[in-house]
């Protein structure tokens, strides 16, 4: 188990870590863990945290910056990986940590307005530094609801006691009770799918076109969208474990819940994937792509009877049989 590092060296990589050379301060921060068996003091943990929840800050003022974020997600990745570090993570959190990390869930921070709609270098960065800063967020929070759910999951027998896990209770606890956070991860992520969708389940028109986002700016958008979906994905999964284990709720129930969150933001959507589809484009063929790709994003082993039975409530439970037959 690490010892906790002097509090002025703990000062000092923090102040570097928010400084103009993060990567000086990740880099201190692990030769002392690796070299010396000490680890950050709780002030440290929580810059830490502050950082891949909420993304960079100077003041009240964010900024992207996915070096710095890379820094702090690799810095807090590794020592969780030591004994004990994630549950002394996890007694440091409030409830103000899971508000903020669904707040950067939902946020477009990163992102001028109509860049969903844009084929262009300047939209496809911005985009990509928002879906980086999310999915740091997420991964964060998947790993920590991983660490307290995964083992009670796993038993034959569950009781009301795991809902007094220090996270968990964050969650259960929120002055609008489990559901919200459910509601709130799942609209995120449908969004997800709804804005974004296009650029991986077909190849957009504007790709021929003079002016376009360069292969590199594509594929970065490209890979944090499919890692971030994975992410939320199993957050969804996760949650809705939650709600129906504390609220008493059926699968069936969670279904109504989930399918009802789904289609209410395809339906309520703004924004028209057809100009990068094509005017031929089959517009409910294509919803249904979205809807079949959030479906299998949610984890089939934390709620078993909760893909195949929400494939029939959306409608895709033809698409679904015939990839995974059950």
């Amino acid at each position: 188990k690490l010892k906790p590092m002097p509090e002025s060296l703990a000062t000092t990589i923090g102040k570097a870590i928010n400084g103009p050379e993060p990567h000086l301060g990740g880099d201190l921060l692990n030769h002392i863990a690796s070299r010396y068996d000490r680890g950050p003091t709780g002030a440290l943990y929580l810059t830490l945290i502050k950082l891949v929840v909420q993304g960079p800050q100077s003041g009240s003022v964010s900024f992207p910056d996915c070096d710095r974020l890379r820094i702090g997600q690799m810095g807090l990745e590794e020592l969780q990986k030591l004994p004990g570090v994630s549950t002394q993570i996890i007694s440091l959190l409030t409830a103000s940590h899971w508000e903020n990390g669904l707040e950067q869930l939902a946020s477009h921070k990163y992102t001028a307005p109509g860049d969903v709609s844009r084929y262009s270098e300047a939209a496809f960065l911005r985009m990509g530094q928002n879906l980086h800063a999310k999915r740091v967020c997420s991964d964060f929070l998947l790993r920590l609801l991983s660490h307290q759910l995964a083992p009670e999951i796993a038993k034959d027998q569950i009781n009301d006691e795991v809902f007094d896990l220090p996270f968990i209770f964050n969650i259960v606890s929120h002055r609008r009770g489990p559901k919200h956070g459910l509601e709130m991860v799942l609209k995120a992520t449908t969004l997800l799918w709804i804005q974004h969708g296009h650029l991986v389940l077909a190849k957009p028109l504007g790709l021929f076109e003079q002016e376009h986002p360069s292969l590199t700016s594509r594929l970065f958008v490209q890979t944090q969208f499919r890692a971030l979906s994975s992410s939320l994905g199993k957050i969804c999964s996760y949650l809705s474990w939650i709600y129906m284990k504390h609220a008493h709720e059926s699968v069936d129930d969670i279904c109504v819940l989930i399918s009802n969150v789904v289609c209410t933001a395809i339906s309520e959507t703004t924004f028209d994937p057809s100009s990068f589809l094509g005017a031929k484009a089959n517009m409910l063929q294509h919803w249904g792509k979205v809807k079949f790709q959030f479906l299998t994003s949610l984890d089939r082993t934390i709620v078993p009877q909760l893909r195949p039975k929400l494939a029939e409530m959306l409608g895709v439970g033809a698409y679904y049989n015939a990839a995974f037959g059950d």
